[in-house]
């Protein structure tokens, strides 16, 4: 099982936050990304149903997944600006993410794809890698404080070295494929 969380592409509100000229080739270069380690391909693919999530997933031209909606994985009803921190913004939007995230461990076999926000996937990395409770302030420390545009967060239920299937740990990668040195770090253990 390979699980891909990948951030939307440059949006502003110039373009109705939509995507911008930036952001598609970010998506452009995230595709590739994608056919170039992944060259199995995906059968889930799942997006946060927001205007820049959308045209990212459309832009990765996966076209051997009908793409859903999951609004769980949208991020907040704010844009930029300093981010809200009170506990019961982040423990809310855990709360939604892990739920989402809990739905995608239905499809145990499959390979996933999910776009989403920075915010989401911080809070991703705290239910798949256990960053709660007394290890919640990780959250917002290097590596996993800051998500660019495209960032993907890479999930594997395999050794990457070995290629072995260890039911009770998974691998986190972390990439940004237009500039692989940029907020990625490599392959690290976590217990389930």
């Amino acid at each position: 099982m390979i699980e891909v969380h990948i951030r939307h592409g440059e949006a502003s509100a110039e373009t109705n936050w939509g995507v911008t000229e930036d952001g598609k080739r970010q998506a452009m270069t995230a595709a590739a990304y994608l056919r170039t380690h992944f060259p199995e391909g995906f059968t889930v693919g799942v997006h946060s149903g927001v205007r820049r999530a959308v045209e990212t997933a459309e832009l990765l031209g996966l076209s051997t997944i009908s793409w859903r909606t999951d609004a769980r994985l949208r991020e907040a009803e704010w844009r930029g600006g300093i981010e809200p921190q009170g506990v019961s913004f982040w423990q809310e939007a855990y709360d939604r993410v892990a739920a989402a995230c809990e739905d995608l461990d239905n499809y145990k076999e499959d390979n996933k794809v999910v776009v989403s926000h920075g915010g989401t996937l911080r809070m991703v990395r705290a239910y798949r890698e256990g960053l709660v409770g007394q290890r919640h302030e990780l959250l917002f420390q290097a590596p996993y404080k800051y998500f660019t545009n495209c960032q993907m967060i890479i999930y594997s239920d395999k050794d990457p070295e070995t290629g072995v299937l260890e039911p009770q740990r998974l691998w986190v990668k972390s990439v940004c494929p237009w500039n692989e040195g940029q907020f990625g770090h490599d392959w690290l253990a976590v217990s389930k």
